[in-house]
């Protein structure tokens, strides 16, 4: 099970992917890294996204500190996909 969802998820990352609640960034992790690939990292928990982005090996990755329950306060270029 743990195999399927990683395969969803890692072939669900197109080139301008939205991440929200990040976690540990264990998914973010696990996508090809490519500096074609554009990430945003939505959280409400600075620590979280200073973790994720970490993990993820991707310092140009962009972080937004929010409430995903309240109107979003960045540019929001639409996405190729979002988790």
């Amino acid at each position: 099970m743990a195999q399927r969802r990683k395969l969803m998820v890692v072939s669900n990352i197109h080139t301008n992917h939205l991440d929200i609640g990040v976690g540990t960034g264990y998914y973010v992790a696990k996508t090809p890294n490519s500096k074609n690939r554009k990430v945003t990292l939505f959280d409400h928990e600075p620590g979280a996204l200073g973790t994720t982005k970490k993990r993820s090996g991707r310092p140009y990755a962009r972080t937004v500190v929010g409430y995903c329950l309240k109107p979003l306060r960045f540019p929001a270029k639409p996405k190729s996909s979002t988790a």
